[in-house]
């Protein structure tokens, strides 16, 4: 819109120049012809026929930019991504909130959660991933999506029995299943916790990885020490937490 907009006062701005050059030519024409008692000679267009033609020429330059912009449009991809989630904390039932999101949601009230529930959602496959210490509770949409049926629901539970002994480092991301290739996104540690929700939309072609990697107090100095030397050795790889956890619990959602 923006485009077009710029476009179209470009347009008429040199409409505008076009007629007031003109009319310069075309006064300083006729003085001189007037001074110099010329009568004959080829004839100038008049000015009002020519503030017509640069007019006309003008609508017929905009809309052949408007056409080639519309056939643009038309054999480009210009879908705006779905991928997109969120991680609630259905820890207390009466008040469901948010830890984070990401993608193109606009997020500020988590109560509409509370529809869904670990036994059965209509509309959902369901699956149980146990991995490491924890369980995941996954459901994937079967039917048309809208705002009430995203792509998928996935709980998250602790299975473990040692919440003291360990710091919990927590990623999610998006991954093209063919190219092998993604991006996690908002590494978060802390405290284990339970009841978690990542709920959200998948493109086509993608998957959404959940990773849950738990470090005791050695496992988390070696794995500060190697961020540290990644940093001196500036080679922009840096090592997982899941390479120096004693547990990492996974799971990949693909929607079929």
């Amino acid at each position: 819109m923006f485009r077009l907009t710029y476009i179209l006062f470009m347009i008429i701005v040199l409409i505008i120049g076009t007629i007031f050059v003109y009319k310069i030519y075309y006064t300083h024409k006729i003085n001189k012809k007037i001074q110099s008692g010329e009568i004959t000679g080829k004839k100038l267009v008049d000015v009002s026929k020519m503030v017509m033609i640069a007019v006309i020429s003008g609508l017929v330059i905009y809309t052949g930019i408007l056409m080639y912009i519309v056939d643009d449009y038309a054999t480009k991809d210009y879908s705006v991504p779905r991928n997109n989630y969120a991680v609630i904390d259905i820890s207390d039932a009466d008040t469901y909130e948010y830890i984070s999101y990401f993608g193109n949601m606009q997020l500020n009230d988590a109560s509409f959660a509370t529809v869904y529930n670990r036994d059965a959602n209509a509309g959902y496959d369901k699956e149980i991933v146990e991995s490491g210490d924890y369980r995941f509770i996954l459901f994937t949409r079967n039917t048309q999506g809208d705002d009430f049926h995203p792509d998928f629901l996935c709980f998250v539970d602790y299975t473990g029995t040692d919440i003291e002994e360990y710091v919990c480092y927590s990623k999610a991301g998006f991954q093209s299943v063919e190219a092998k290739e993604g991006q996690f996104h908002g590494e978060n540690a802390g405290d284990i916790r339970n009841d978690l929700l990542y709920i959200g939309n998948l493109d086509e072609g993608c998957q959404f990885n959940i990773t849950m990697s738990l470090l005791n107090d050695n496992a988390e100095i070696k794995y500060d020490e190697a961020i540290q030397q990644a940093y001196k050795e500036d080679k922009g790889m840096f090592p997982d937490a899941e390479e120096f956890a004693d547990s990492v619990g996974t799971v990949s959602i693909i929607i079929e």
